[in-house]
């Protein structure tokens, strides 16, 4: 199998991915600087990435790679279904709304990376996606305070919240900082966690939680509650 640097292709791309789509945006440049820049980054990567898949599809069996290929193929098969049965404009069900862009397109892609991730990565994906995940997550509590402080470098228009970090909208953001909380609980009752970390988890949780609130979105509050319940009960 092809190396990057030492390191298996398959398990540093996807993570590559969703690092460049979740921070890249194009303030100033472009006429929608959040959905066309993730879009064309997730076209672009996501293609090469099944480009690679091809050429290494023979090294995997192929027993193993029906599972995830036919419920990956059922998946597209619905969306296509989707777009004929759909009265909608056909640029929005394949490109999706300004400002998510969550067309046919976005998931054909997310499709490829799924497929590639769950049929082709080894267990070192994790920690490629752990590091890629915490970063963004890092970036994105950080950037979000910036802008609930109005010290945001960019001007952007903002809707009913200013939080909108590098996700483009409070709702994206508030789910991505409720995920986290989610992941950072559990390291926190992780007796592994030594007393320092345990510290710095506490304080992050709390502005994630701080900034959930300020975006007015429900969806963090939901994941962060439940995510609170299943580690005292689990």
């Amino acid at each position: 199998m092809r190396k990057i640097s030492g390191l298996n292709a398959v398990d540093v791309f996807p993570a590559a991915i969703i690092l460049a789509v979740s921070l890249t945006v194009t303030p100033n440049i472009s006429v929608d600087p959040v959905g066309m820049p993730k879009l064309f980054l997730l076209t672009l990567f996501s293609f090469g990435y099944f480009l690679y898949l091809i050429s290494k599809h023979k090294s995997y069996q192929a027993n193993y790679i029906s599972m995830h290929f036919s419920l990956s193929i059922l998946y597209i098969f619905l969306l296509a279904t989707n777009i004929i049965l759909s009265k909608s404009p056909i640029t929005q069900l394949l490109f999706g709304v300004s400002g998510s862009n969550l067309g046919f397109i976005t998931l054909l892609f997310f499709t490829v990376v799924f497929l590639g991730i769950s049929t082709y990565s080894t267990r070192k994906f994790l920690t490629h996606f752990k590091i890629s995940f915490f970063t963004v997550l890092l970036i994105n509590i950080i950037y979000s305070l910036l802008q609930d402080l109005k010290l945001d470098p960019v001007n952007w228009v903002y809707g009913a919240s200013p939080l909108i970090g590098t996700l483009g909208n409070p709702e994206n953001v508030s789910l991505l900082l409720g995920i986290g909380i989610a992941t950072l609980a559990s390291y926190l009752i992780s007796s592994s966690t030594n007393s320092k970390i345990r510290i710095a988890i506490i304080f992050v949780i709390f502005l994630a939680g701080y900034e959930i609130i300020r975006t007015g979105s429900a969806q963090g509050v939901i994941i962060s509650i439940l995510a609170i319940v299943l580690n005292l009960f689990l």
